[in-house]
């Protein structure tokens, strides 16, 4: 998970830092994956703002902040994962549309909670990859064929379980365990079968998750 304050990547994604502090915050991004990823998403949806207040007064602006929301998620779907799409950006989406029927709040008011609700869910996300990892070592390690670990992320709603179903020799003398892994998020539960061998450093060498590049 980033140690960077979402706040200080919010002010950097909108380039209000001195440059004292802009400078710290890149020398960060460099070795912070989750960071960088976090500054990339608010900089993608504060690009879809302006395009949706631009049809606040037509009579069919509803519709087309739906249109532009659905194109900018779809082009997102084809670079992670669905289910990570539905567990935070579609909730931005709503926010959008909520504050385009409500017209109570101001547009500096609604872009600042929609880019404080994206560094939430990913922060939880970054965590539940991260609870994930961990238990899926544990339990190659630890568990015997058959017995279960999980782990639960309160934050997220989210909970996940390894199972270890059988281990084998390859050919070339590598072991290898076949798993199963399912993950239970707030709205869907995905289930996966895999197979990690042991490597010369004496770790586990795992599959890519879906959607990685």
């Amino acid at each position: 998970m980033s140690t960077l304050d979402p706040e200080l990547l919010m002010r950097y994604a909108d380039n209000e830092l001195n440059l004292p502090e802009r400078r710290l915050v890149e020398e960060k991004l460099r070795t912070d994956p989750e960071a960088e990823a976090i500054v990339t998403a608010f900089r993608n949806q504060r690009s879809l703002l302006p395009a949706a207040f631009e049809m606040v007064n037509d009579e069919s602006g509803l519709h087309a902040c739906e249109t532009v929301i659905d194109r900018a998620l779809d082009k997102r779907r084809r670079q992670q994962r669905q289910a990570d799409i539905r567990r935070w950006a579609l909730p931005i989406a709503a926010s959008l549309l909520m504050m385009l029927l409500g017209g109570a709040l101001s547009f500096q008011y609604a872009d600042q909670r929609a880019r404080t609700e994206a560094a939430r869910l990913l922060a939880e996300h970054a965590k539940d990859r991260e609870l994930a990892l961990e238990t899926r070592i544990g339990a190659l390690e630890r568990m015997l064929s058959g017995n279960t670990l999980t782990w639960t992320n309160d934050a997220s709603g989210t909970m996940g379980s390894i199972t270890p179903l059988r281990t084998f020799q390859t050919p070339a003398g590598q072991w290898c365990r076949e798993y199963r892994e399912t993950t239970h998020f707030p709205n869907t539960t995905e289930e996966t079968l895999s197979i990690a061998c042991r490597n010369d450093h004496q770790s586990w060498t795992m599959p890519p998750e879906p959607g990685a590049t």
